[in-house]
């Protein structure tokens, strides 16, 4: 999104907890991109302003240990996740 509108943000940081990202939203730390529930949540309670809403989807790849492969259930789970 950056590199489309040619903007270069002073810092980026991943964060892979989504209440810590609404947090650092909230507390005025930078801008973040939130689930729909969790952010009209946020918007409902006062915490954040909602600038919009992201229309595309992205590309989501399911991972594991490789020395679990044999494990039946990650063979069950990826069996659902490649049919979806």
């Amino acid at each position: 999104m950056f590199k489309t509108h040619q903007i270069r943000p002073k810092r980026i940081i991943n964060i892979d907890r989504e209440t810590v990202t609404r947090t650092l939203i909230a507390g005025g730390i930078g801008v973040g991109l939130l689930h729909a529930e969790t952010a009209k949540d946020a918007q409902a309670r006062g915490e954040v302003e909602l600038v919009c809403e992201a229309q595309k989807s992205v590309r989501v790849l399911f991972a594991h240990l490789a020395g679990r492969a044999q494990d039946p259930v990650l063979s069950a789970v990826s069996s659902i996740v490649s049919r979806s």
